[in-house]
C-alpha cells in the first residue's frame, strides 16, 4: 500500500528538479483526449518502479542513519 505512493512522489519530485511545473501543463501534455494513454503509461512506469525505488528510498534512509551514529 506504501510503496506506489513513495515511487509516484519520488518519481515527481525528480522530474520537477529538471523541469518546471508549467512545463507539464502545456503542448505535448495538454489536456487532450490523447493524455490518458499517457496517463497509463505513467501509472504503469510507476507501478512496475514502486519496489525497486521504494527499496532504494528505504536502503538511502537507513544508511543516512547509520552514518551519522
Amino acid at each position: 500500500m506504501v510503496l506506489y505512493p513513495v515511487a509516484k512522489w519520488y518519481i515527481e519530485d525528480t522530474a520537477l528538479k529538471f523541469t518546471r511545473p508549467d512545463f507539464w501543463n502545456s503542448g505535448f501534455f495538454a489536456d487532450t483526449p490523447g493524455k490518458m494513454g499517457l496517463l497509463a503509461v505513467y501509472t504503469g512506469t510507476v507501478f512496475i518502479l514502486s519496489l525497486p525505488l521504494s527499496l532504494i528510498y528505504i536502503l538511502s534512509v537507513i544508511i543516512k542513519r547509520l552514518s551519522v551514529r
